[in-house]
């Protein structure tokens, strides 16, 4: 069974960015910090072409909503795996 969430997932239920990058894969909550990225090659793909706000919730208030148990969470998220697993217990 899948479950698909409507919602972004992170440490607390809040409105948070999204951040569109001129590369669709580099696309992130997390700002890009290009001080950083300029060190590497094709930094442009991280150039910011738009940002928007979703809502998010926590995974721990998402499965009491969904009365659901879960036995296995799969996260890739562009980095923001931790932010969204302190919303776990």
């Amino acid at each position: 069974n899948i479950t698909v969430v409507d919602k972004a997932l992170w440490s607390k239920s809040s409105d948070i960015s999204i951040f569109l990058t001129k590369s669709a894969a580099c696309s992130s909550a997390l700002k890009p910090d290009m001080n950083f990225i300029n060190k590497f090659p094709n930094p442009d793909r991280f150039n910011i072409t738009n940002e928007f706000t979703i809502p998010a919730t926590t995974i721990n208030e998402f499965l009491k909503e969904e009365k659901k148990e879960v036995q296995f969470i799969k996260i890739d998220t562009q980095g923001s795996e931790l932010e969204i697993l302190k919303g776990a217990t």
